[in-house]
């Protein structure tokens, strides 16, 4: 599962890399109605990998070797290094979700040649445009430009044209389209409403990425077109006398402070997922209660042995749920889980304001402090030390060990909230090299 993780990543990121664009120009010619663009800047992304590029050959970093089919596709982007502006790369969601790059092009015989090389074959013209295909791939060529796509994308230059010409992301996003312009890794922008979440018409989730030492940083905000950073209402700082209820030293860390009115459907999602239905069926016994949060929600958990990342049920991790809500309301969610457990046959001894249960792996406490729900199980030891700015609004500490996702190095992921936004910091502390690199040498043979 993990090289598959890897690999598909992988892909991700050269199939951006196999196209580019000078973004100024670029963006005139995709559509305003696209769901979503990302420029990329193809060589800084190079760089960050550890690879140069020069004379139309890809050096890689000392030690890094390839499978054969990673490295045909290198080829392919040295050759197109040759041929196109490789500064940037724009890639686009059509009205219809259909994906497809496109880049300037300044030789265009020497892109024809290098697609052909890779193993595209020339078809038909259409529209006036040369079309190659192959590799899963199809080619729109004329003298200025390169669109690529998906062979099951259906996508038409004329139409993009004629659609930019009425209104492009350049000439109809304002501020969004100078954040696309960043100088960093990769920049993204889709319109909120595209994702579900209510929100003003003129607001998009902005999305860039850049270096920082050997981490890679990826910050998250709302914004709209008159570049206005949209602040989040829906949340509010954490409470310190909460997260001093949770494990030091934890792996996993999550805690936000709310004002209310959350959609929990994702949380009793994850639980199915994570702990199966007897999970999934507890946090759905309190989610009308969890709606009631004002406050901070924590989350914190620590694995009782090695195998415990294998199989993420109660009997292998020690963990502490804390949601602030009236303490009313925090008794009744205690009686709504004690009925639950009851109907499922678990043996239950009374607690000061709780219960706990023993049984099926299960070291369950549950009970109402204050103006706190609390649901602990096993033994985690207390006392987070904090490590958040006043101003944060939200925390998220992942440590995945080493060899679960990662096979030479653990994976560390790092994320605060703010009013205006997110910032996420991954890294891959066993490495002595950037994110990037580090993760191409764990696709060396």
């Amino acid at each position: 599962m993990k090289q598959k993780i890897l690999w598909l990543f992988a892909v991700a990121i050269m199939a951006v890399v196999s196209s580019c664009s000078r973004s100024g120009e670029i963006l005139s010619t995709v559509p305003a109605d696209s769901r979503g663009v990302a420029v990329v800047n193809v060589d800084s992304l190079l760089g960050g990998m550890g690879c140069s590029v020069a004379d139309g050959k890809v050096e890689l970093p000392q030690g890094v070797r390839l499978r054969n089919g990673l490295r045909t596709k290198l080829k392919l982007f040295a050759s197109l290094g040759q041929a196109a502006d490789m500064t940037r790369v724009v890639i686009a969601a059509t009205a219809q979700n259909d994906m497809y790059a496109t880049f300037r092009v300044h030789d265009r015989q020497a892109t024809e040649s290098a697609l052909l090389a890779y193993g595209m074959a020339k078809s038909e013209s259409k529209d006036g445009f040369e079309v190659y295909a192959g590799k899963g791939l199809c080619c729109y060529l004329d003298e200025n430009q390169c669109w690529l796509t998906g062979e099951d994308d259906a996508i038409s230059p004329k139409e993009l044209l004629a659609d930019a010409r009425k209104g492009s992301v350049r000439s109809s996003f304002g501020a969004v389209a100078e954040f696309l312009d960043g100088n960093g890794l990769l920049s993204v922008a889709a319109p909120v409403s595209g994702i579900g979440v209510q929100s003003a018409a003129d607001e998009w989730i902005c999305v860039d990425a850049r270096q920082s030492g050997k981490a890679l940083l990826l910050h998250t905000k709302r914004m709209t077109s008159d570049g206005e950073v949209v602040r989040n209402r829906a949340l509010r700082a954490l409470n310190p006398s909460v997260l001093r209820l949770l494990p030091a030293n934890t792996p996993l860390l999550a805690a936000v402070g709310l004002n209310g009115n959350l959609d929990w459907s994702g949380l009793v999602a994850a639980g199915g997922l994570a702990g199966g239905f007897q999970t999934m069926g507890m946090i759905e016994s309190i989610v009308p209660f969890l709606e009631k949060t004002e406050g901070t929600v924590a989350f914190a958990a620590q694995p009782r042995d090695a195998g415990a990342w294998s199989d993420l049920g109660f009997s292998g991790w020690n963990f502490v749920f804390v949601a602030q809500m009236p303490e009313a309301d925090a008794l009744k969610a205690v009686e709504a889980l004690r009925a639950y457990l009851a109907r499922m046959m678990f043996s239950i001894a009374p607690l000061s304001k709780g219960f706990s249960v023993n049984q099926n792996g299960l070291q369950l406490n549950v009970f109402a402090r204050g103006d706190m729900l609390c649901v602990v199980n096993g033994n985690p030891q207390g006392g987070f030390a904090g490590g958040f700015s006043p101003e944060s609004v939200g925390v998220v500490r992942l440590s995945v060990p080493e060899d679960m996702l990662i096979q030479r190095s653990a994976l560390e992921v790092v994320a605060d909230v703010s009013y205006t936004g997110v910032e996420v910091s991954l890294s891959l502390p066993q490495y002595d090299c950037p994110f990037l690199q580090a993760l191409l040498s764990e696709l060396s043979l």
